[in-house]
């Protein structure tokens, strides 16, 4: 135990009344308390501190009940939303479920059809390839033809005839009709 100093004087109700009033405000203010308790206990008069300290404690235990309900009720609120929220996401993602399959279904048919329509694109291309092919073919046949007719006709034709041979080979895209037989080209 603490000897009593020399500069100690024990405490009067009016020094008793002040220390509670600084001790409530201390309190209140969140300082520390330990001088302000050490100074009562050395005064040897702790019982109104102690009683202080009680009454102090129970409002601050109902402030913390009223703020624990507060907060309990708005986690209970907090909860229902949430709930609340849950429901409306699970309907919205059998929503779009639905949706991604229908869309699934949909997109699989314009695969198919794109898929047709490329098949029927190469294949048309092809097909204007050969048919371009062929007209200079055939081209190119009525012009051997025309040289041919030209060496069947005599001499006075070999002339026409020998004109015709080099087309045959520098005119793959001569026009389709070949030129009249008075042309002297031909």
């Amino acid at each position: 135990m603490r000897q009593k100093q020399p500069g100690d004087v024990p405490m009067s109700a009016a020094a008793s009344e002040a220390d509670l009033a600084q001790l409530s405000i201390a309190i209140t203010a969140g300082e520390d308390l330990g001088p302000l308790v050490r100074r009562v206990f050395t005064c040897r008069c702790p019982e109104p501190l102690l009683a202080s300290l009680w009454a102090a404690a129970r409002d601050r235990e109902t402030e913390i009940e009223e703020l624990c309900r507060a907060h309990f009720h708005d986690f209970i609120c907090a909860i229902d939303n949430l709930r609340s929220l849950l429901a409306d996401a699970d309907a919205l993602k059998g929503s779009l479920s639905g949706s991604h399959a229908v869309l699934l279904s949909f997109a699989a048919l314009l695969l198919a059809s794109l898929e047709s329509f490329l098949v029927a694109r190469g294949f048309a291309g092809n097909l204007t390839s050969a048919l371009a092919s062929s007209r200079r073919r055939v081209r190119l046949l009525v012009l051997a033809n025309r040289a041919n007719a030209h060496l069947q006709g005599g001499n006075h034709n070999l002339y026409l005839a020998l004109r015709a041979v080099p087309l045959t080979a520098t005119s793959p895209s001569a026009p389709p009709h070949p030129p009249p037989h008075d042309n002297p080209i031909c």
